[in-house]
């Protein structure tokens, strides 16, 4: 069974890459971006395929008890937390797609009291790891 990947890629003779470039081509954006690097083939264009943010938010609190008072006071805090993935890039030269990469990532949080914002940070870009070349005969549409 760990081998079926592998056979079923062997029976179709197509590494993933090229199904992947197959598929892209049909994109209008991809198109244009194709046709531009054809116009100026010593510039290197790069085309984020996919962005999309993920928003966790969190609500931490803290009692405080006071010996004599008969309820506790409960201070609430929001946290927020923003992933801003981009997805796989491609780079293209001269109507061509050279490279599949993978995309990045960063991160934004927030720590508030009511409308008082207490901290904010913000962490990235964090480029993810993997890079696939494609040759030139591959790439073409």
């Amino acid at each position: 069974m760990p081998d079926l990947v592998s056979k079923v890629g062997e029976l179709f003779n197509v590494e993933l890459p090229d199904l992947l470039v197959l598929s892209w081509k049909k994109a209008r954006q991809l198109q244009e971006a194709l046709e531009e690097s054809r116009r100026s083939p010593e510039q290197v264009i790069v085309l984020d395929l996919a962005e999309h943010a993920i928003t966790n938010e969190y609500h931490p609190y803290i009692e405080i008890r006071i010996a004599g008072m008969p309820l506790p006071k409960k201070i609430e805090f929001q946290v927020q937390i923003v992933t801003r993935l981009k997805g796989i890039n491609l780079k293209i030269q001269a109507g061509n797609i050279t490279e599949i990469q993978a995309g990045s990532c960063d991160f934004e949080g927030k720590v508030k009291y009511q409308d008082l914002t207490l901290a904010d940070k913000r962490l990235g870009p964090i480029e993810l790891v993997g890079v696939s070349t494609i040759g030139k005969q591959q790439a073409r549409p």
